[in-house]
């Protein structure tokens, strides 16, 4: 099978990916092969082409795959048929606030935008803030709209999103960027007690200011994948609300260029590669 190689020699990165022919996995007994039909490309991906994690390679690009399952494992057959569909919901769980709340989203790309569209299928009052027109224009692209879409550059941002949101600020904000800057920006948008979960992995780490998160007793959670329940429960909401994905289809011999794609500033939506 053809797949989309990061090769890099005595962890060189930020090096195009390959074109290779490789093996067909072998699964065990726990296991299932699936036929990827379509790929992801995201933050994290990029972060292991620029030899963030000084992952091990030669590596197939991506991890967010979806396709079809091939073929099942002996004891995975309990749970898992073959043709069955394996895709890739924690974020917004965590904060864990009843309907009727009001809650930011910020950075609104790939992820935020269905962030937007899982806030507003669950109940809540919903900000998007995005520094980007794209960003803030995902926001209001699907029939799950923000109530409220900010621009990060204002000013005044802050002082509107508390404003709006009534009872000293936001309930709760899920960060879906790693700007430091941002992340620490995002504290001040909340009430007393509120709740913030960032979701991006800034490579020199976290920097909150002491008052917002000491004097006004702010939470925060860090969220890594959602559990299997996790994403029934989310597809349940996926088929029941509409929610839909923004994608750019690129091309599998275009995968070469995906970086360079990720990194284009006025980039809308999730690039998914398509097989």
């Amino acid at each position: 099978m053809k797949a989309a190689l990061l090769v890099e020699v005595l962890f060189m990165y930020n090096k195009k990916y390959q074109i290779h022919e490789v093996d067909v996995p072998k699964y065990g007994e726990n296991d299932l092969l699936v036929e990827i039909g379509a790929a992801g490309f995201c933050h994290t991906d990029c972060q292991v082409y620029e030899g963030f994690y000084q992952s091990q390679t030669p590596q197939i690009g991506s991890h967010e795959p979806a396709g079809t399952v091939v073929a099942v494992g002996s004891k995975a057959a309990k749970s898992f048929n073959e043709d069955q569909r394996a895709t890739v919901w924690g974020g917004i769980s965590k904060l864990g606030l009843p309907a009727g709340e009001s809650v930011g989203v910020l950075g609104i790309g790939g992820l935020g935008g269905l962030g937007v569209q899982f806030c507003k299928a669950l109940g809540y009052s919903t900000v998007a803030i995005d520094n980007r027109p794209e960003g803030r224009d995902l926001a209001t692209e699907f029939p799950l709209k923000a109530d409220l879409v900010i621009d990060y550059n204002d000013e005044m941002a802050g002082e509107k999103i508390v404003e709006w949101s009534g009872k000293g600020g936001l309930a709760g904000i899920v960060v879906c960027t790693d700007n430091v800057q941002a992340i620490e920006w995002s504290l001040k948008t909340l009430r007393p007690h509120g709740i913030c979960v960032p979701l991006g992995v800034p490579g020199e780490g976290f920097h909150f200011g002491s008052f917002d998160l000491i004097g006004k007793e702010i939470i925060v959670k860090g969220s890594g994948v959602a559990n299997r329940s996790e994403v029934e429960e989310m597809m349940k909401v996926v088929a029941s609300h509409g929610v839909k994905s923004y994608v750019r289809t690129v091309p599998f011999e275009k995968t070469p260029d995906l970086p360079e794609m990720y990194m284009d500033n006025h980039l809308k939506g999730r690039l998914v590669m398509g097989f």
